[in-house]
């Protein structure tokens, strides 16, 4: 596989803002903290971005202490650039740009990666890409079901929006009946005596 490195610096915001080009589109990003220590990789959600994120106290990393935290925003969102290419949107392209930009960022690292949303989802699908890249993934708002039915080859990539719907539909429905259910289970399992079955 082959990943696109070159990438550039411009300041925006009196923050050091660096510019990364991947296929089709150039991600605004930034890292801080120590020179050394483990990466922690601050992911956003869809219609987001690193910089509302984190300026709104969003992000996970203010108590991370010893981390360097990558904050970037992903194609199409804050400062990065995209395509109207619906393509390019897939939770397999967020996931390239991810490890694309940590080949340039932190070669060969393992990383700490978290976020909500579509950046759990990115999140998911890099670790399916390269599990030997991260050393953590904490998925705030998950979407599972989309990454996960996006990559079943049994789909071929495609997910209809009415199964996503029902899906969203028993998800919610299971949520709210486990206390319930764990207790008719339990009952259910639990050893009873002779007098009871009688």
């Amino acid at each position: 596989m082959c990943r696109n490195r070159r990438h550039q610096h411009k300041k925006v915001k009196n923050t050091a803002v660096a510019m990364f080009q991947t296929a089709g589109a150039k991600l605004a990003y930034e890292v801080e903290g120590p020179d050394s220590g483990p990466l922690f990789v601050q992911m956003h959600g869809l219609t987001s971005s690193a910089w509302r994120e984190h300026r709104a106290g969003l992000d996970v990393t203010g108590q991370l202490d010893g981390f360097r935290v990558l904050r970037f925003d992903s194609r199409g969102h804050g400062s990065s650039t995209g395509r109207a290419v619906p393509e390019d949107y897939l939770w397999s392209q967020l996931a390239e740009d991810l490890l694309e930009l940590l080949d340039a960022i932190a070669p060969g690292e393992q990383v700490h990666t978290g976020g909500p949303s579509m950046g759990a989802a990115t999140q998911i699908c890099a670790a399916l890409k390269d599990p030997q890249r991260f050393a953590s993934l904490s998925l705030l708002v998950p979407l599972l079901w989309q990454p996960l039915f996006q990559l079943a080859p049994w789909l071929g990539g495609y997910v209809p929006s009415n199964l996503l719907i029902t899906l969203s539909i028993v998800l919610l429905v299971v949520y709210l009946f486990m206390p319930l259910a764990t207790r008719v289970f339990a009952t259910w399992l639990s050893p009873r005596s002779e007098e009871e079955l009688s």
